[in-house]
């Protein structure tokens, strides 16, 4: 009986080691499988001998990318980038016609990753990050191509691209140069780290939520004395009123209510402090990057500068680019003794600074909509007076007219309600204009940042309909 149960058991440890290496070589069979290939991988299948001939063009299907019609053709998806001349911009549309390229003249050549260097210049560390890439040897005198991965699924084709990276992450960039005679070199990899840029009053962060039931990651928001970062239990007490989020997980908020709120996370003696703005109402909003683009007049000066608040408003939401209310006045100067403002100027004072704008009229609520939906915002100027002055208190009501002013106003349309009731604005709060004793209630709350303006009462109070229209 001893016997028999030892050679059982050995028969048994025999079969587990035989499962076990099954299993290891299933693993390492998917790991090679093509199927399975990462899409960078697809990168490096350059300068390969093609036993089979490539087709004159290919007809995008839908839903179709460049990665999967690289891996339909076992070729980089580099090669059909460069042929076609794809920056990634817009999504492939189905029944366009890709071409591809010739075969390489010289099949000697292998893909060189590393043959060469290449370098960014960073202007700061948080988004909104602008990059100038370059490589870091002489390629003037050589007769190359150049297609530069951008790590955010971009694409560009310049020498020495200036990248705007407007969303937190790690970026990888690679650059691959394609040589008169189709052989292709790739570039060492690098990559770009871009922070999280929050709004600041006072040293706290300000945070937008754009609705009721959104997220909020709390990681790497809140640093202790020691440089590293605070993590936050699901049990960490919450201090705050009114109360508009509760931990969903651990280092995770969901809003629960619209409004604004101070609030305050304890740990120990250890208190961790922010503003925070729950957009109370569902909204479609244009492409809204993650940092703050939002000016104010407030304090700018003896002058109504809504205007000039909202080019600035729209620089920062075009360009990333940082601007000060009183720059954009010292730009556009006085062209009226009142200190007033005309579309003229304000498009003026826009294409100094490289943002597109166009002068536009508007039939109806929903061509305003139209602009919204392809990404765009818009600059009215309106009479404010034709807008309902809300009647519950300032930091609680987020509808109508805030201020008892009643006269010709700059705002800025960013978006709109899911039932289309209301707009959402940038709305620069009145100056130093005499009769707006309140202007901020409590000097942190931006209670024009986030306003919902009724459509019809938006529509009427624009008069002639005409506004500018700004690109990203």
């Amino acid at each position: 009986m001893v016997k028999n149960n030892t050679a059982k058991k050995h028969s048994l440890f025999i079969l587990l080691i035989l499962a076990c290496l099954i299993f290891l070589a299933g693993l390492l069979l998917v790991s090679y499988s093509p199927f399975f290939a990462r899409e960078t991988e697809a990168a490096f299948e350059l300068n390969k001998t093609r036993n089979t001939p490539l087709p004159k063009a290919h007809i995008v299907a839908s839903g179709e990318t460049i990665y999967d019609i690289a891996r339909r053709y076992s070729i980089s998806h580099y090669e059909i980038v460069l042929a076609n001349r794809i920056t990634g911009e817009a999504p492939l549309l189905p029944g366009v016609s890709l071409v591809f390229p010739a075969a390489p003249t010289n099949t000697k050549a292998a893909t060189a990753a590393g043959q060469f260097g290449i370098k960014a210049t960073e202007d700061r560390e948080t988004a909104p990050k602008s990059t100038e890439l370059s490589v870091d040897t002489d390629l003037d005198a050589m007769d190359v191509q150049y297609v530069w991965d951008l790590g955010n699924n971009r694409f560009s084709f310049d020498k020495k691209p200036i990248v705007l990276y407007t969303k937190p992450g790690v970026y990888t960039v690679r650059l691959v140069l394609r040589s008169i005679d189709g052989i292709y070199t790739v570039s060492n990899s690098i990559d770009i780290t871009v922070g999280r840029m929050e709004s600041y009053y006072k040293g706290i962060p300000y945070i937008t939520m754009d609705r009721v039931g959104d997220l909020l990651r709390l990681d790497n928001r809140f640093s202790r004395g020691d440089g590293t970062f605070a993590h936050f239990p699901k049990t960490t007490q919450i201090m705050q009123d009114p109360a508009l989020v509760e931990f969903l997980h651990d280092d995770v908020l969901i809003a629960r209510a619209g409004g604004f709120s101070h609030v305050k996370l304890k740990q120990g003696r250890d208190i961790y402090e922010f503003y925070l703005f729950v957009s109370p109402i569902p909204a479609r909003l244009s492409v809204e990057p993650e940092y703050d683009w939002y000016a104010t007049q407030f304090d700018t000066g003896m002058y109504g500068n809504c205007g000039p608040a909202g080019n600035a408003s729209a620089i920062m939401w075009a360009t990333g680019k940082y601007i000060t209310v009183q720059d954009v006045r010292k730009e556009i100067g006085m062209p009226y003794a009142n200190g007033a403002v005309d579309y003229d100027n304000l498009r003026e004072q826009l294409s100094r600074h490289g943002v597109f704008s166009i002068a536009a009229k508007f039939s109806s609520p929903e061509t305003i909509f139209e602009q919204i939906d392809q990404g765009k915002i818009i600059i009215f100027s309106f009479d404010c007076g034709r807008i309902t002055r809300t009647t519950g208190p300032e930091e609680t009501t987020f509808t109508g007219r805030y201020y008892p002013d009643a006269t010709g106003h700059y705002l800025l349309v960013k978006g709109y309600t899911i039932d289309k009731k209301y707009m959402v604005v940038y709305d620069a709060i009145p100056g130093e204009w005499a009769g707006n004793p309140t202007r901020y209630a409590d000097g942190v709350s931006m209670i024009g940042r986030n306003r919902f303006f009724l459509t019809s009462e938006v529509f009427n109070a624009i008069g002639t309909g005409a506004g500018i229209v700004v690109s990203r």
